[in-house]
């Protein structure tokens, strides 16, 4: 009853977009689109729209007012309010709250959802990464959320294989001011990149299908004269860099190739010549240019 009291507005605009809904039914014997729909609403909310008030009502009056309405009726103001604010029944949690096994649990989830998405990752993706986890969690201060997402991220990259070592070593004697969570403060804290067992494991698999030259092969004669009586369209040839990639897939038989290379450098067409009969089932591919665990830049593409 109190939300309809002050949604006064928002009734209206319905009010008024029912009216032209129907009158556009009316006019063209069908219902409206939900675009049109959309549309008529739209033009609700601008014809109910009333002027602004030339002077401003002080806050106190407006507070005034509202009291006024919701004790007309029948609800008490002071209880409206206790009530909304207490509404969930739940306090903000303090750093002590968290207990190292619930730590340990969400530093895994974390990794976990990390490493499905990126094969390598560092510190500021695993904090991205625990902010997101804890969204829903409310703290009692800064402080207490700041403290909880670091301890989760530490955790995180507790469980995560490092790829590279620091750099700088820390001597014994170090002064305090050199230091920054027992590293060298000119360590950029993000620069360590991480990935983990799956990955590693399954990095590996890919490296022995790669190795495995059991796959199917063509002989050299029948690959070279099929690349070099293709075009594409029955219009395009193949460019020299297209057809040595082709040839490479053909003639190496290798069960597990890629083709890396930068977007748009036809990729997919070499691919496209590399399956004659014999192969067009045989889930080959080609890599080349690539380097284990080091991420393809981004303006690149890869073709399978």
């Amino acid at each position: 009853m109190l939300i309809r009291e002050f949604s006064n507005r928002a009734r209206l605009i319905d009010l008024e977009t029912d009216r032209l809904v129907a009158e556009w039914t009316a006019i063209h014997g069908t219902p409206p689109s939900a675009t049109t729909t959309i549309k008529l609403r739209q033009q609700a909310t601008l014809s109910t729209r009333t002027a602004k008030p030339e002077t401003a009502v002080p806050l106190h009056q407006l507070s005034a007012q509202w009291r006024t309405r919701a004790a007309a009726k029948g609800f008490e103001p002071r209880d409206v309010l206790a009530n909304t604010i207490r509404r969930s029944r739940t306090a903000p949690f303090r750093t002590g709250d968290f207990t190292a096994n619930w730590i340990d649990a969400v530093g895994s989830l974390t990794r976990e959802r990390v490493a499905a998405k990126r094969a390598t990752w560092n510190r500021w993706n695993l904090l991205a990464e625990a902010e997101r986890v804890c969204a829903d969690i409310r703290c009692h201060t800064p402080e207490d959320r700041n403290t909880m997402i670091d301890a989760v991220a530490t955790v995180a990259e507790s469980q995560s294989v490092p790829l590279n070592e620091y750099r700088y070593a820390v001597p014994v004697n170090a002064q305090p001011d050199l230091l920054f969570a027992t590293h060298s403060i000119f360590d950029f804290h993000g620069s360590r990149l991480y990935t983990d067992a799956g990955t590693l494991a399954n990095e590996d698999m890919v490296m022995e299908a790669r190795n495995d030259d059991g796959g199917p092969a063509v002989s050299a004669a029948v690959a070279l004269d099929s690349l070099a009586n293709y075009k594409q369209g029955g219009r395009l040839e193949l460019h020299s860099d297209q057809r040595a990639a082709a040839a490479q897939v053909l003639l190496n038989g290798n069960r597990l190739d890629a083709v890396v290379g930068p977007a748009g450098t036809g990729k997919t067409t070499a691919l496209g010549q590399s399956r004659p009969p014999g192969k067009q089932n045989s889930g080959q591919a080609v890599l080349s240019g690539w380097r284990r665990r080091q991420p393809v830049p981004r303006s690149w593409d890869v073709s399978c």
